[in-house]
């Protein structure tokens, strides 16, 4: 009978695990849309990257604006001059409207721009056909409330486009609710992962879409302590509220050649766009002002409450955990040293776990857990079953059922005195394991153990996504996932805790022997040339694990002709032989009516390849025309091996003096 409960309780989570894996995915779609999306994004983005100021750029901007005139919603243009953080920029915002006026608007929000890079298939290249197909069906639609869809410009130079609407809205109306689309990979689900701005009731808005539920308010909560943003960051913080989407699978193609259309899962492209009109739709009338803690049930259902009831029911459940506890001692089911040694061989099996996984993690090689995350999650996994079963020699089963559910339940009221919305990860877990107690052991034990599981499984898979396969962070999440199961291991299964450590000790030698790339998931590196006369230097970095970085180079580079400068009197006059647009400018005090910092300032998109730069007639000025390729005759492989060009990616930057 114990080894049958058992078998149940295990198998109870792995039904979890492999459930969690296929929400993880985004839900499939006709291969007919399939098709559609793929062909509306070759026509619309196309393969080349498009970064800010370039050529490519404006013929993308072009083929959208085309694209969203043929569905009925007239585009125009917010040209605008937007700066931080030593780099300045011309932006252009692409925009059209649906509706009255008159009214707030509910603001469709995505990006134009990628990375030098790559060419943005999925950042952002996807949210953008999302909305296109989204306006499609919205201009056909009557509306409350009028619909603004925003296309911004320089996203990936620090957010210039959302700022820069923001400063100077092209249109009358104040801005109700943002919906925000991004990408962080190639594939997986896309994530409600951020709600920045006014409280807003973001669990109920969510179920109302009737889309399968991928939201937990435990991603904002957890985000908004990041020093990350998006474009709905700008928002957030002048108060407007918003709620931003994202798929997160396969960050090794983030920012670099790989985010291509070959790697791009249509099926996170066509959820996007039903998350796109389902919002738009369900924000024609105006949300609750109330912070919600919400979460989905293994993709099932959308669970959620007010934030504010976090607390009183994490505080409630820890008490009820308690006091079955104490009847159960108070009748001698269970005596408290049993009790004290279950509470910690629960405690420790987490922490043993993390702190074994942490020392793997100083074992390993850096890259492991970048190109070869499965064997860093069969590690981890390995880990945990191992303190787990060795945990369960301590103890009554009745002694574990007890100490996991106080346990379980300190950790809710922990987590809601931080913030309520994290409270999400236990409620519903010891809400069920507590029903279950009044049941036979048979019954409850395996339903303890269900509950466990969907809070911690789901959580320790979406984290190896978001944070990568960390093994410390894993093991101990994948411990808590499975501490549901200690009470149904029989008298003496924590034996087989040395089979869990046989699997630990393969999956880490699987870990050692990986190697450090692979083609679908290869190192990331930027290599920079700087060219001053004749005189060549070289820097460039590569990542994860040790990588190249110093000066020079041992190849023959071919040297480029300079910038062509012109002083009259207090301005400067530049111009490219090469058709360049983007430029650094260091000792300039202003472009036409805009300063310029006093260091290196980085400006994108020059009109007509040349720049007029306002100086002191007695300074030096330096600048650098910048192309994003390397010169002839170096050979990035000498220099960072396979790895390929991500985020800002290789750059030639040649320098010109004029002297006082």
């Amino acid at each position: 009978m114990e080894r049958r409960v058992a078998a149940i309780a295990a198998a109870l989570v792995a039904v979890v695990a492999l459930r969690a894996e296929v929400t993880l995915q985004a839900p499939s779609v006709s291969p007919e849309r399939a098709d559609e999306l793929m062909r509306l994004h070759a026509a619309l983005i196309g393969d080349l990257p498009h970064p800010t100021g370039t050529p490519e750029a404006a013929a993308v901007r072009e083929r959208v604006a085309q694209a969203l005139t043929d569905a009925g919603c007239a585009p125009h243009v917010q040209r605008a001059w937007s700066c931080g953080d030593g780099r300045c920029a011309w932006v252009e915002n692409l925009w059209c409207r649906l509706g009255p006026e008159g009214e707030p608007v509910v603001l469709g929000l995505a990006h134009t721009d990628s990375v030098p890079a790559g060419p943005g298939a999925g950042d952002d290249g996807a949210a953008v056909v999302a909305w296109v197909e989204a306006v499609r069906q919205l201009a056909r639609e009557p509306l409350r409330r009028p619909f603004v869809l925003v296309l911004t410009d320089g996203e990936e130079l620090g957010l210039f486009g959302a700022s820069a609407l923001l400063d100077d809205p092209p249109f009358p109306e104040p801005i109700a609710m943002v919906v925000n689309l991004e990408a962080r990979g190639s594939r997986g689900t896309s994530v409600l992962f951020q709600t920045p701005g006014e409280p807003r009731s973001w669990g109920a808005g969510y179920r109302s879409l009737g889309l399968r539920p991928t939201a937990s308010s435990l991603y904002p909560a957890v985000y908004e302590r990041m020093p990350n943003g998006t474009d709905l960051t700008v928002f957030g913080e002048r108060g407007i509220a918003g709620a931003d989407h994202a798929f997160l699978d396969e960050v090794a193609h983030y920012h670099t050649p790989l985010d291509d259309r070959a790697h791009l899962d249509p099926r996170s492209m066509a959820q996007h766009a039903d998350l796109a009109l389902g919002w738009v739709r369900a924000l024609q009338h105006d949300l609750p002002p109330t912070s919600q803690a919400y979460a989905d049930w293994l993709g099932l259902v959308l669970l959620s409450w007010p934030r504010t009831w976090s607390l009183p029911l994490t505080v409630l459940g820890l008490l009820a955990a308690l006091g079955v506890a104490g009847v159960d001692r108070w009748t001698g089911r269970t005596r408290t040293k049993g009790l004290l040694l279950a509470t910690g061989a629960v405690v420790g099996a987490v922490v043993l776990a993390a702190g074994l996984g942490w020392l793997a993690s100083l074992a390993l090689p850096e890259t492991v857990g970048w190109s070869h995350p499965e064997r860093v999650r069969a590690l981890s996994l390995g880990l945990a079953v191992t303190t787990v079963l060795a945990g369960s020699a301590a103890g009554s089963p009745r002694a574990r059922w007890a100490a996991v559910t106080v346990v379980v339940a300190a950790l809710g009221v922990a987590l809601a005195l931080v913030d309520g919305r994290l409270a999400v990860l236990t409620v519903p877990a010891l809400g069920l394991a507590l029903a279950a107690r009044a049941a036979p052991d048979a019954v409850a034990w395996p339903v303890l153990a269900l509950g466990v599981a969907s809070a911690f499984v789901p959580l320790a898979l979406a984290l190896e996504i978001a944070l990568g396969a960390h093994p410390a962070l894993l093991a101990g999440v994948w411990a808590a996932g499975l501490l549901g199961v200690m009470p149904a291991v029989p008298e003496r299964g924590w034996r087989l805790a040395g089979v869990g450590a046989a699997w630990t000790v393969l999956a880490g030698v699987g870990c050692a022997l990986a190697p450090a790339s692979t083609a679908g998931r290869p190192l990331q590196s930027q290599v920079t040339v700087e060219q001053r006369g004749t005189e060549v230097s070289v820097t460039a970095w590569r990542r994860p694990g040790p990588g190249w970085a110093g000066e020079g180079a041992d190849q023959a580079v071919r040297v480029s002709p300079p910038p062509e400068l012109v002083r009259e009197g207090d301005q400067l006059r530049v111009r490219s032989v090469r058709g360049g647009t983007t430029w650094v400018v260091r000792g300039g005090e202003r472009l036409g009516d805009h300063a310029l910092g006093a260091g290196a300032t980085w400006v994108y998109g020059a009109p007509e390849g040349g720049l007029v730069v306002g100086i002191d007639p007695g300074s030096e000025v330096e600048v650098a025309e910048v192309t994003w390729d390397l010169p002839e005759g170096l050979d990035r492989r000498t220099i960072v091996g396979d790895a390929v060009p991500a985020h800002r990616g290789d750059a030639t930057l040649v320098w010109a003096v004029s002297a006082p």
